[in-house]
Protein backbone atom coordinates (compact mmCIF):
# COMPACT_ATOMS: atom_id res chain seq x y z
CA UNK A 1 0.00 0.00 0.00
CA UNK A 2 1.26 3.47 -0.88
CA UNK A 3 2.19 5.71 2.03
CA UNK A 4 1.30 9.35 1.65
CA UNK A 5 4.25 11.66 2.21
CA UNK A 6 2.47 14.99 2.02
CA UNK A 7 -0.69 16.56 0.64
CA UNK A 8 -1.66 20.14 -0.10
CA UNK A 9 -5.45 20.26 -0.31
CA UNK A 10 -7.18 23.52 -1.31
CA UNK A 11 -4.04 25.42 -0.31
CA UNK A 12 -3.92 29.13 -0.98
CA UNK A 13 -0.71 30.90 -0.13
CA UNK A 14 1.07 34.22 -0.37
CA UNK A 15 4.61 34.41 -1.75
CA UNK A 16 6.59 37.27 -3.30
CA UNK A 17 3.73 39.62 -2.47
CA UNK A 18 1.21 37.65 -4.58
CA UNK A 19 -1.66 35.32 -3.66
CA UNK A 20 -1.80 31.86 -5.30
CA UNK A 21 -4.14 28.92 -5.18
CA UNK A 22 -6.21 26.96 -4.57
CA UNK A 23 -3.84 24.07 -5.16
CA UNK A 24 -4.04 20.30 -4.69
CA UNK A 25 -0.86 18.20 -4.73
CA UNK A 26 -0.39 14.74 -3.23
CA UNK A 27 3.00 13.00 -3.02
CA UNK A 28 3.62 9.38 -2.02
CA UNK A 29 6.81 7.84 -0.64
CA UNK A 30 8.92 6.10 -3.25
CA UNK A 31 7.02 7.48 -6.25
CA UNK A 32 8.15 9.80 -8.98
CA UNK A 33 5.74 12.64 -9.58
CA UNK A 34 5.95 15.04 -12.48
CA UNK A 35 4.27 18.40 -12.52
CA UNK A 36 4.19 19.89 -15.99
CA UNK A 37 3.77 23.59 -16.54
CA UNK A 38 4.48 25.79 -19.50
CA UNK A 39 4.48 28.95 -17.41
CA UNK A 40 7.77 29.97 -15.80
CA UNK A 41 5.94 31.74 -12.98
CA UNK A 42 3.85 28.65 -12.13
CA UNK A 43 7.08 26.68 -11.73
CA UNK A 44 8.59 29.38 -9.51
CA UNK A 45 5.45 29.50 -7.36
CA UNK A 46 5.57 25.73 -6.79
CA UNK A 47 9.23 25.89 -5.87
CA UNK A 48 8.47 28.75 -3.46
CA UNK A 49 5.81 26.58 -1.81
CA UNK A 50 8.05 23.53 -1.41
CA UNK A 51 10.96 25.67 -0.21
CA UNK A 52 8.93 27.36 2.49
CA UNK A 53 9.19 30.84 0.95
CA UNK A 54 5.57 31.54 1.82
CA UNK A 55 4.32 34.33 4.05
CA UNK A 56 0.85 32.91 4.64
CA UNK A 57 -1.01 29.64 3.99
CA UNK A 58 -4.67 28.68 4.14
CA UNK A 59 -6.17 25.29 3.46
CA UNK A 60 -5.38 21.75 4.50
CA UNK A 61 -1.82 20.51 4.72
CA UNK A 62 -1.23 16.85 5.59
CA UNK A 63 2.14 15.40 6.50
CA UNK A 64 2.25 11.60 6.52
CA UNK A 65 -1.57 11.56 6.65
CA UNK A 66 -1.67 13.84 9.71
CA UNK A 67 -3.45 17.20 9.39
CA UNK A 68 -1.15 20.10 10.31
CA UNK A 69 -2.86 22.97 12.12
CA UNK A 70 -3.03 26.38 10.43
CA UNK A 71 -0.66 27.86 13.00
CA UNK A 72 2.02 25.23 12.34
CA UNK A 73 1.84 25.00 8.52
CA UNK A 74 4.54 27.52 7.58
CA UNK A 75 6.89 26.30 10.32
CA UNK A 76 6.49 22.68 9.18
CA UNK A 77 6.95 23.62 5.50
CA UNK A 78 10.22 25.38 6.35
CA UNK A 79 11.39 22.41 8.41
CA UNK A 80 10.53 20.06 5.52
CA UNK A 81 12.55 22.26 3.17
CA UNK A 82 15.60 22.13 5.42
CA UNK A 83 15.45 18.36 5.95
CA UNK A 84 13.64 16.87 2.94
CA UNK A 85 13.87 19.05 -0.17
CA UNK A 86 16.64 19.16 -2.74
CA UNK A 87 16.33 21.36 -5.83
CA UNK A 88 18.24 20.55 -9.00
CA UNK A 89 17.95 23.10 -11.76
CA UNK A 90 19.81 24.56 -14.70
CA UNK A 91 22.15 26.32 -12.26
CA UNK A 92 24.86 24.29 -10.58
CA UNK A 93 24.80 24.04 -6.79
CA UNK A 94 28.16 22.28 -6.66
CA UNK A 95 31.19 23.92 -5.07
CA UNK A 96 34.20 24.13 -7.40
CA UNK A 97 36.61 24.22 -4.45
CA UNK A 98 35.43 20.77 -3.30
CA UNK A 99 36.02 17.43 -4.97
CA UNK A 100 33.18 15.36 -6.44
CA UNK A 101 33.14 13.13 -3.35
CA UNK A 102 33.09 16.12 -0.97
CA UNK A 103 30.24 17.70 -2.97
CA UNK A 104 28.21 14.51 -2.63
CA UNK A 105 28.64 14.42 1.16
CA UNK A 106 28.49 18.20 1.76
CA UNK A 107 27.93 19.42 4.50
CA UNK A 108 28.31 16.10 6.36
CA UNK A 109 31.96 15.11 6.36
CA UNK A 110 31.55 12.53 9.13
CA UNK A 111 33.19 9.89 6.98
CA UNK A 112 36.70 10.61 5.79
CA UNK A 113 38.83 9.74 2.83
CA UNK A 114 38.77 6.10 1.76
CA UNK A 115 35.38 5.36 3.33
CA UNK A 116 33.71 8.24 1.45
CA UNK A 117 35.38 7.12 -1.79
CA UNK A 118 34.16 3.55 -1.22
CA UNK A 119 30.56 4.68 -0.63
CA UNK A 120 30.62 6.91 -3.71
CA UNK A 121 32.08 4.04 -5.75
CA UNK A 122 29.21 1.80 -4.65
CA UNK A 123 26.67 4.52 -5.50
CA UNK A 124 28.19 4.98 -8.96
CA UNK A 125 28.04 1.23 -9.51
CA UNK A 126 24.43 0.95 -8.28
CA UNK A 127 23.23 3.85 -10.44
CA UNK A 128 25.42 2.67 -13.36
CA UNK A 129 27.18 6.02 -13.67
CA UNK A 130 30.47 6.50 -15.43
CA UNK A 131 31.99 9.53 -13.70
CA UNK A 132 35.68 9.86 -12.97
CA UNK A 133 36.10 10.96 -9.35
CA UNK A 134 39.33 12.74 -10.26
CA UNK A 135 37.51 15.23 -12.54
CA UNK A 136 37.29 18.81 -11.39
CA UNK A 137 33.79 20.24 -10.88
CA UNK A 138 34.22 22.79 -13.68
CA UNK A 139 35.04 19.94 -16.11
CA UNK A 140 31.78 18.04 -15.51
CA UNK A 141 29.22 17.87 -18.28
CA UNK A 142 25.69 19.06 -17.51
CA UNK A 143 24.51 15.44 -17.20
CA UNK A 144 27.36 14.54 -14.82
CA UNK A 145 26.62 17.62 -12.68
CA UNK A 146 22.95 16.65 -12.41
CA UNK A 147 23.93 13.07 -11.53
CA UNK A 148 26.28 14.33 -8.79
CA UNK A 149 23.51 16.55 -7.39
CA UNK A 150 21.13 13.56 -7.40
CA UNK A 151 23.73 11.49 -5.52
CA UNK A 152 24.04 14.36 -3.03
CA UNK A 153 20.25 14.20 -2.49
CA UNK A 154 20.41 10.41 -2.00
CA UNK A 155 23.29 10.57 0.50
CA UNK A 156 21.50 13.32 2.45
CA UNK A 157 18.27 11.25 2.46
CA UNK A 158 16.12 13.87 0.73
CA UNK A 159 12.52 12.76 0.33
CA UNK A 160 11.49 15.44 -2.18
CA UNK A 161 13.79 16.13 -5.10
CA UNK A 162 12.63 18.93 -7.38
CA UNK A 163 14.23 18.79 -10.82
CA UNK A 164 13.50 21.88 -12.85
CA UNK A 165 14.64 23.07 -16.28
CA UNK A 166 17.27 20.41 -16.92
CA UNK A 167 15.92 18.60 -19.98
CA UNK A 168 16.30 21.62 -22.24
CA UNK A 169 20.08 21.51 -21.73
CA UNK A 170 20.45 17.79 -22.42
CA UNK A 171 20.64 15.69 -25.57
CA UNK A 172 18.12 12.92 -26.18
CA UNK A 173 20.48 10.12 -25.05
CA UNK A 174 21.38 12.12 -21.90
CA UNK A 175 17.68 12.45 -21.02
CA UNK A 176 17.40 8.68 -21.44
CA UNK A 177 20.36 8.16 -19.05
CA UNK A 178 18.78 10.52 -16.53
CA UNK A 179 15.44 8.67 -16.77
CA UNK A 180 17.30 5.42 -16.01
CA UNK A 181 18.72 7.02 -12.87
CA UNK A 182 15.23 8.17 -11.83
CA UNK A 183 13.98 4.59 -12.12
CA UNK A 184 16.77 3.32 -9.89
CA UNK A 185 15.95 5.96 -7.29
Amino acid sequence: MKRELLRFQNISYRARGQNYGPLYIQLFEGELTGILTDDFFDKERLIDLFCGKVQMMKGFFYLREQLISDEEQIKIIRKINAEWVSIISGQSRLFEALSIVENIFFPHFLLKGKRMNKIVGELLLFFQLDISLSKRIDQLSILERIEIELLHAVVNKRKVIIISDVNKSLKKWEISCLNGMYKRL
